[in-house]
């Protein structure tokens, strides 16, 4: 092995070449070379020659790497202090061998935090004066130019001839890269160079104390940056020189592209700004109050949204429309993270019909469109108006899609596929899953939360195929959903619905429950609300707790699809066929589009006739409900009677339902026992549940002793149970306490 330490210092053109001669000439020779300036080598690793490039990222300490070599070292820190301490000096090691050299004697106890903050920066700047200033003599390059340098994040030769205002500024930065006081980059556009941060930092306190207007010079940066196209850039740099004007103005132009590709740098943002320079940035206001307040409260003042077509088409023409939707969009964001998703749809209603205006009269505003359109989508799903959901969301996804925004697209079509799925039609949900594949995935933040929608979608296209293995698998690629995951409910729909196909209901009832308690503060109204209790009735029904579902379907809403199909079954697997057909019989389905309640509840309709001997009218309905599914591609639904149900439907009428197996185990119990008890018994069932005796239930209720036997005796013939304590198990069971 050979190893060059340092050969970029040597003046030769052509040591790449050299090297490769070497290995050219001894072919097992290994060769280690140590360069600042990594033009030398760039020859050898162009060749088809073995090589690894280490460069200076690489080079950082990780958090175990620090550990290790503190544990060498005369000090023992503070839990986190390490972390505090690599964050300053950027895991460079010369810096942390520094940083632990200063801090070994601070004094500990209260304060310390503070006091290591600045043995730190003093040590930072003591390397910055002794080492970096008087190197840069080496080269030539005057402490003036490099303190301008400073300003910059990462430099190119363009950004270096417009600090310094001298031409060859690449051949200043390979100097200034040779000893060691840049660091090379290799980028897609071309090469950089990038102070580490904590030198940067220092060079900043040299240069404030030299008399030079160090935020002047990034501020006036920045603009450079943003006149040139690089808004990301110019914001990243606005900060830094807290250029609060600016910083607002560039978030209020480009917060969508900051969402999408630099939500970190939006959430600085937003965290920085001081409210006195959002005083005419009412839409970032909102914004702020949006990400930094988790839609708990609102201390922007936004004017009422009218009511009335005719004034929001006027506000959709006035000057200030377009500021005015960011603002009130923000609002209905606000209100939606809140739980209030009704009031929140409604404010989504009226702002669509204000974006048709602005975008006929304020082309400079249809940027932001896509993303509200795609926002407006997803609150009226959660709403559960699918058609309005589905309308905002086409727009959502064909001005993303022109506009070249694959995360809106891609989102849009993903939460489409979603719809269409939900509502029974799994044929139309692949189209747009295939139409999802087509835009790219978005990376960083925003990847985990984009994909929800498309793979719930694609788990429930598997159950409506009886395909439970490969919707299990859909599901474990999705994991455990975060916290905050909007479409929580919809998640916990569909494990629950994969629960009851996978005969494990009672994992699906503890999954929901423990889904819902833990988003207690927003489950309130909007699509979760009847989809859940939905999805609660038909677990406990797989359970075979009549008693208490009956008690859970009379309270839920009898307007909704998702709890008709679900009441209704209730009562039918109850005894109450007749009941369960005047629920089913409330709907329109011509008026409402959709097909997976309108199957379930023909085939209730059907078992309901052929339970009360008219076969016609259950031959009907059978017919009626195969018809429908095989149009939309559902199975599953068939399968929600009994098998001999299906099979004396199928003999009656000639239509088999190939769609679903004749066979296999039912989802459902055929009948459900209900135990119906007297107010006087389920007073004497709370006194049992008490641990009262006889004698003091009697007293309580103003009865006999014997009144309370009596009442305990029917009780336990109820319940089927021979003791207190097995008719306070059964009725536990069954929901009576």
């Amino acid at each position: 092995m050979v190893v060059l330490e340092r050969p970029d210092f040597l003046a030769a053109d052509d040591l790449d070449i050299r090297i490769l001669e070497l290995l050219g000439r001894c072919r097992h020779l290994k060769v280690v070379a140590t360069v600042c300036d990594s033009r030398g080598v760039t020859g050898v690793t162009a060749q088809d020659v073995p090589c690894d490039v280490i460069t200076i990222d690489d080079l950082r300490l990780t958090r175990s790497d620090a550990l290790a070599w503190v544990e060498t070292q005369p000090y023992t820190p503070e839990p986190g202090e390490i972390d505090r301490i690599l964050e300053m000096v950027g895991a460079v090691p010369a810096l942390l061998r520094l940083a632990v050299s200063a801090v070994r004697t601070t004094a500990r106890g209260p304060g310390r935090g503070d006091r290591i903050d600045r043995a730190v920066e003093h040590a930072v700047q003591r390397y910055v004066r002794t080492s970096v200033l008087t190197s840069v003599d080496v080269v030539d390059v005057p402490v003036e130019v490099l303190l301008r340098l400073s300003a910059a994040r990462e430099l190119t030769g363009a950004t270096a001839a417009f600090l310094t205002g001298g031409e060859h500024a690449d051949a200043l930065l390979i100097r200034l890269e040779r000893i060691g006081v840049l660091a090379h980059r290799y980028q897609k556009d071309g090469s950089c160079w990038a102070f580490v941060p904590a030198i940067r930092h220092a060079l900043h306190t040299v240069a404030e104390e030299s008399g030079v207007d160090i935020r002047r010079s990034i501020e006036t940066l920045a603009r450079f940056h943003t006149d040139r196209g690089d808004a990301v850039a110019g914001a990243r740099l606005a900060l830094d020189a807290a250029a609060w004007g600016l910083v607002a103005e560039l978030v209020d132009k480009h917060w969508v592209e900051m969402i999408a590709e630099h939500m970190d740098l939006l959430r600085e943002a937003l965290e920085a700004l001081p409210p006195s320079a959002l005083s005419d940035k009412p839409a970032v206001a909102a914004g702020r109050d949006l990400f930094l307040l988790a839609g708990t409260q609102m201390a922007f003042n936004a004017p009422p949204l009218p009511d009335e077509a005719h004034s929001l088409n006027a506000l959709g023409k006035s000057p200030d429309a377009s500021e005015l939707l960011t603002t009130w969009c923000v609002q209905s964001l606000m209100l939606r993270v809140s739980g209030e998703i009704r009031e929140a749809a409604e404010y989504s209603r009226r702002l669509a019909l204000i974006s048709r205006k602005v975008s006929e009269t304020h082309s400079d505003a249809t940027a932001n469109l896509p993303i509200m359109h795609l926002q407006w989508g997803i609150t009226h799903q959660l709403a559960g108006d699918f058609a309005e959901s589905n309308l905002e969301l086409n727009v959502a996804y064909r001005s993303g899609a022109t506009q070249t925004f694959d995360f809106i697209a891609r989102n849009a079509a993903g939460s489409l596929a979603l719809n269409w799925a939900l509502v029974g039609e799994p044929k139309r949900a692949q189209k747009w899953l295939e139409i999802e594949r087509t835009h790219a995935e978005p990376i960083g933040w925003m990847e985990p939360k984009v994909r929800v929608a498309g793979i719930v979608a694609q788990a429930q296209i598997a159950l409506d195929r009886l395909d439970t293995a490969a919707a299990g698998c859909w599901l474990d690629e999705l994991g455990v959903v975060d916290a905050g995951e909007e479409l929580w409910a919809l998640v916990t729909y569909v494990r629950c619905q994969h629960a009851l196909r996978t005969a494990d209901a009672h994992a699906g009832l503890i999954h929901l429950h423990r889904a819902v308690a833990e988003h207690a503060a927003t489950f309130r109204n909007g699509l979760a609300v009847p989809l859940l209790t939905a999805a609660e009735v038909d677990l406990r029904l797989a359970l075979g707790e009549g008693t208490r579902v009956l008690a859970i379907a009379r309270s839920a809403d009898p307007n909704d699809p998702w709890t008709t199909v679900a009441t209704a079954r209730a009562l039918l697997l109850t005894g109450s066929a007749n009941d369960a057909l005047d629920v089913t019989g409330r709907h329109d389905w011509l008026s409402r589009h959709h097909p997976r309640a309108h199957v379930e509840c023909l085939l209730i309709e059907a078992a309901a006739h052929l339970r009360n001997a008219n076969t016609t009218a259950a031959a009907t309905a059978w017919r009626s409900a195969c018809q429908l599914a095989e149009s939309t591609g559902l199975r599953a639904p068939l399968t929600t009677i009994p098998s001999s149900t299906r099979k004396a439907l199928a003999d009656e009428t000639g239509v088999n339902g190939e769609l679903a197996p004749l066979g296999g185990s039912d989802i459902f119990p055929t009948k459900l026992v209900v135990v119906h008890l007297t107010n006087r018994e389920h007073a004497v069932l709370a006194e049992l549940a008490q641990g009262n005796p006889i004698s003091v239930a009697a007293k309580n209720l103003f009865v006999s002793v014997n009144t309370v036997k009596s009442q305990q005796r029917s009780l336990y013939r109820k319940l089927d149970a021979h003791s207190r304590d097995e008719a306070l198990a059964a009725a536990r069971t069954l929901g009576l306490l």
